[in-house]
C-alpha cells in the first residue's frame, strides 16, 4: 500500500493509489479499510486512487480486497491487510525540580528531563542550546540528562523541545519553557555608615541603620558584633536593618558586619562589611 505498507499520518493525508494486474477486459473492485471503488482498467493494468483521507486516523489493522470479474463472468478476489498509524504521544514531565526553577544548587548537581513517547520512537532532546537523541523504553518512556557545565549561569529563561519520531514515520513535538537562576542578583551594602564609616559616641546613642540592595523576594539576615537579626526588603530590592543604642559595644574598635541573602528560588549569597566604633 506504502513503501512500508504502513500508511502514517502524513501518507494518511494525502492521495493513495493502489495497482496490479490482472486479465485484460475484466472490471475490478477495490475496497480500502471499508471503502469500496471502482479500478481504472488498461489492458491488464487496474489503478485506483483513494482520495486524501479516505483512510480513519488510528492505529488499526486494515483490510484490503481486490475483487475481479472477466468478460466471460468469472471472478477472482484476493485480499491483503495493512498496518494504519496515524498516531504518536510525547511529553515532558514537568514540573522540572520540582518548581519549573533550575536554582544555583540544583544546578551543580545537572538536571535530568524526562517524558513519554511511543514505545521504541527517536527522541530528540534540545535545551539551552544543547541537542541529544535518545530512544523510548519498551514502557514508553525516555530520560535525558544535561551536566552543571550545559546549564547556563546566571537569570535566563530556557526552552525545552521534545521532539519524536515513531517506527511509522510520524513525528509530534512539545515544548515547555523553564526559568534558570542560579545566584542572587545585586547583593550590596551602602557605605560609608553614618557618613564617615565611623560612628562615635553620640552616633552609637541614637543607635545605627545599616542599608543595601537586594534582589526583589529575598530574605536578608544582617549580623553585627554576634548579634543576628532579619532585614527589612522593599519591593524595590531595598534592604535595611536597625541596631539600637544599646546593642552597639562601646569602645575602639573595627565592627564586621555580615550580610546572607536568599533569594525567592533559594540560591544564597553572603557579603561582609566594615566600619569603625570609636565612642571613647
Amino acid at each position: 500500500v506504502t513503501a512500508d505498507d504502513i500508511v502514517n499520518e502524513a501518507e494518511q493525508g494525502q492521495e493513495i493509489t493502489l495497482s496490479g494486474t490482472v486479465e485484460a477486459g475484466s472490471s475490478v473492485v477495490v475496497t480500502l479499510a471499508g471503502v469500496t471503488l471502482d479500478a481504472e482498467v488498461s489492458g491488464g493494468t487496474w489503478t485506483v486512487t483513494y482520495p486524501a483521507g479516505a483512510l480513519p486516523p488510528g492505529e488499526y489493522e486494515a483490510d484490503l480486497t481486490v475483487s475481479a470479474t472477466d468478460a466471460a463472468g468469472n471472478t477472482a478476489t484476493i485480499s491483503d491487510t495493512f498496518h494504519v498509524d496515524t498516531e504518536i504521544d510525547v511529553s515532558i514531565d514537568t514540573p522540572i525540580e520540582g518548581n519549573d526553577v533550575i536554582n544555583g544548587q540544583e544546578a551543580l548537581d545537572g538536571t535530568v528531563l524526562s517524558g513519554t513517547a511511543d514505545a521504541g520512537a527517536i527522541v530528540t532532546v534540545s535545551f539551552a542550546g544543547i541537542t541529544r537523541t535518545t530512544i523510548a523504553t519498551e514502557e514508553g518512556t525516555w530520560s535525558m540528562g544535561f551536566v552543571a557545565s550545559e546549564i547556563p549561569a546566571g537569570e535566563s529563561m530556557q526552552n525545552i523541545t521534545v521532539t519524536a519520531t515513531d517506527a511509522a514515520g510520524n513525528v509530534a513535538g512539545v515544548t515547555h519553557q523553564i526559568e534558570v537562576d542560579t545566584f542572587v542578583n545585586e547583593l550590596t551594602s551602602s557605605d560609608p555608615v553614618e557618613g564617615d564609616n565611623i560612628v562615635n559616641r553620640e552616633e552609637a546613642g541614637d543607635g545605627i541603620t545599616l542599608t543595601g540592595t537586594v534582589e526583589v523576594g529575598s530574605t536578608v539576615i544582617v549580623t553585627f558584633e554576634g548579634l543576628t537579626r532579619e532585614a527589612t526588603v522593599t519591593n524595590s530590592g531595598n534592604w535595611s536593618v536597625t541596631f539600637g543604642p544599646g546593642e552597639i559595644p562601646a569602645g575602639e574598635y573595627e565592627a564586621e558586619v555580615t550580610i546572607a541573602a536568599t533569594d525567592a528560588h533559594g540560591n544564597t549569597d553572603e557579603i561582609t562589611d566594615t566600619f569603625l566604633v570609636d565612642t571613647n
